[in-house]
């Protein structure tokens, strides 16, 4: 076992392991309820340039309500290994969520498994689900998710010209592509924690990543897969909205629950 973040507090008090999927090695962080534990896991996806300690204050809501909360570092990410910035596609970080799932089913075969990703994350999560006819998932939350809107017209033109630098300038930090903790919370607290974080290898988004996560977001329909689905997007804060988030997770009592 590992600490998470060395001198670091954001979900210091939890710890996890480096396990292997679909041939990396990956971090793998737990939160496990200390009394009677509910037949229910929260998958857990982080958002691009974090890992999955910023999944820690919502973890420790379901942790208190005995929930078990899951999750990984993606490929490139926190403490696993590898570079997303050489990735070509976001099937690697697809395959690598798919396996995890996979193994944590055939260790807790009773438990009914919700997914709940941030930004980046429920993009994965959406297209792990799309992989199967039978979706792994019984539902799923999506927290800012990187799914393209009804009506969003620019995004072809996005690709093209990702397409057409990515050759040129592979390495071109792109503008607005700067990871801000201002824009995943209100809390001062946990700002000052996520600037000082030495565990983000990426803070920029850079053209090769711009690419392909554009790809993945237009060959991306959000209404092909009919699962129960909470969004919550906009101004809300993820960290202040984990009350709603249990409180759904509470409500679906199986896989055929709407």
């Amino acid at each position: 076992m590992s600490s998470y973040c060395a001198g670091n507090s954001l979900g210091a008090i939890a710890s996890g392991c480096h396990v292997q999927l679909a041939g990396y090695n990956i971090y793998e962080r737990r939160w496990t309820p200390q009394g009677p534990r509910r037949q229910e896991l929260v998958f857990l996806c982080h958002g691009f340039a974090e890992h999955c300690g910023y999944f820690h204050q919502l973890a420790e809501r379901w942790r208190a309500a005995g929930f078990l909360a899951v999750g990984h570092d993606f490929y490139g990410h926190g403490l696993s290994e590898g570079n997303v910035n050489q990735l070509r596609s976001i099937d690697t970080l697809v395959d690598v969520a798919a396996a995890h799932l996979a193994k944590l089913k055939l260790e807790f075969p009773d438990c009914i498994v919700y997914g709940v990703g941030y930004s980046m994350g429920a993009l994965v999560l959406h297209r792990m689900c799309g992989r199967s006819p039978q979706p792994p998932l019984s539902a799923m939350v999506w927290l800012s998710p990187a799914l393209q809107p009804a009506g969003m017209k620019l995004t072809k033109r996005r690709v093209q010209l990702s397409k057409w630098l990515l050759p040129r300038l592979p390495n071109l930090p792109l503008p607005g592509g700067r990871f801000r903790p201002e824009d995943l919370t209100r809390s001062k607290e946990t700002q000052e924690q996520l600037h000082t974080d030495t565990s983000i290898k990426q803070r920029v988004l850079y053209t090769r990543v711009c690419a392909w996560m554009l790809e993945a977001m237009l060959a991306t329909q959000p209404g092909s897969i009919t699962l129960p689905t909470l969004l919550i997007t906009g101004t809300a804060d993820r960290h202040r909205r984990s009350g709603s988030i249990c409180r759904f997770c509470a409500a679906r009592t199986g896989p055929g629950q709407t």
